[in-house]
C-alpha cells in the first residue's frame, strides 16, 4: 500500500495553458459590511483616488488653478468617477492606461500631420491616386481616328 502511493505521487501530469488566458481582476463586492449591487473592480477605485488627488492638487495650487476655479465642485468630483469608469471599461489590449492612451493620440496626431510610416520611415501621404499600370480595352487606334463620314447612295438608271 505504501509503495502504491509513493507511485502515485511521483506521477507528473504535464499542464498546458496560455498566457493572459485566464485573468481575475480584483473586485470589491461590499463597503463597511454593505453588500454592492454590482462589483466595483479595484483597479477602478484605485484611479478614482489617483485622478482625485491630481485634481485636488490642481485646485490648491495658487497660480494654474485658475484653470479650474470657474468649474462647479460638483463637475470637479463627477470628473475621477468618468475617468476611472472610462479606463476600467475601456479595452487597452492588456496595455498599461498611459501608453494605450499615448499609441491613441499618436494616432490621431500622424493623421492630422498627413503622414504615415513605412518600415519606420516617414512618407507623406499622396493627394492623388493614380493607376499607372492597366488594361485597357478599346477599338484600335485606326478605327478611332477615323471620322464617321455620310453615306454616299448612288443610283442606276
Amino acid at each position: 500500500m505504501a509503495e502504491e502511493k509513493k507511485e502515485e505521487e511521483k506521477v507528473y501530469v504535464p499542464l498546458y495553458f496560455l498566457n493572459n488566458f485566464l485573468k481575475f481582476d480584483r473586485k470589491i463586492y461590499q463597503v463597511f459590511g454593505l453588500r454592492l449591487e454590482r462589483p466595483i473592480p479595484l483597479k477602478g477605485v484605485i484611479y478614482f483616488f489617483l485622478i482625485g488627488g491630481i485634481i485636488l492638487a490642481w485646485y490648491l495650487t495658487p497660480f494654474i488653478n485658475r484653470l479650474i476655479n470657474w468649474m462647479q465642485p460638483a463637475v470637479l468630483i463627477a470628473i475621477p468617477f468618468l475617468l476611472a469608469w472610462l479606463l476600467v471599461d475601456i479595452g487597452t489590449e492588456d496595455r498599461s492606461p498611459i501608453s494605450f492612451f499615448k499609441s491613441f493620440l499618436k494616432y490621431y496626431f500622424r493623421k492630422f500631420k498627413n503622414v504615415f510610416y513605412i518600415r519606420g520611415k516617414e512618407v507623406r501621404k499622396p493627394r492623388e491616386h493614380r493607376i499607372s499600370k492597366f488594361a485597357r480595352i478599346s477599338r484600335p487606334k485606326e478605327l478611332r481616328k477615323k471620322v464617321k463620314q455620310k453615306k454616299v447612295f448612288t443610283t442606276i438608271r
